[in-house]
């Protein structure tokens, strides 16, 4: 990938971010006396995609644009991966916290991977246990107030 191409990418990673990240300041927080709330997590991802997107738009170094082309077959899967930041977002403010991380990271296995039937299965159960686990492990261990955990 060119030095041009990173450093679009890794801008359109920060804006996501960034957009993420406001997104969640806007969710209702109960009283939960000190407690961090349902929009932690929306928040720490947002601002963990704006800071990686940033260190990968100011590592960008190269020849030039002339150098090498700028390559438009990586612009969808750029685009996929903020849409599914976004669409991330608003689905945890609707439905908590597993479905919409579930969702989200069966979506991101198949923008990356496979998209044949057994390949979905395993990134299915992949993303099904980790849900469960992260789930637990937030509000069990914790005892971040998460909402629509699984278990818990």
């Amino acid at each position: 990938m060119s030095a041009r191409q990173d450093r679009v990418i890794g801008l359109v990673f920060v804006a996501s971010g960034l957009g993420m990240a406001l997104h969640a300041r806007s969710m209702p927080v109960p009283n939960l006396m000190g407690d961090v709330g349902p929009s932690f997590f929306p928040a720490l991802i947002g601002w963990s995609m704006a800071a990686l997107g940033l260190v990968l738009a100011a590592m960008a170094r190269g020849g030039g644009a002339a150098a090498e082309p700028f390559d438009w077959r990586r612009v969808p899967m750029t685009v996929g991966f903020a849409a599914i930041a976004f669409l991330y977002a608003a689905a945890f403010d609707l439905a908590g916290f597993s479905w919409p991380t579930f969702g989200a990271l069966v979506a991101a296995m198949a923008l990356l991977g496979r998209r044949d039937t057994r390949s979905l299965g395993l990134y299915a159960a992949g993303a099904a246990v980790f849900v469960l686990v992260l789930g637990f492990a937030l509000k069990r261990g914790l005892r971040i107030p998460l909402t629509g955990v699984w278990v818990g």
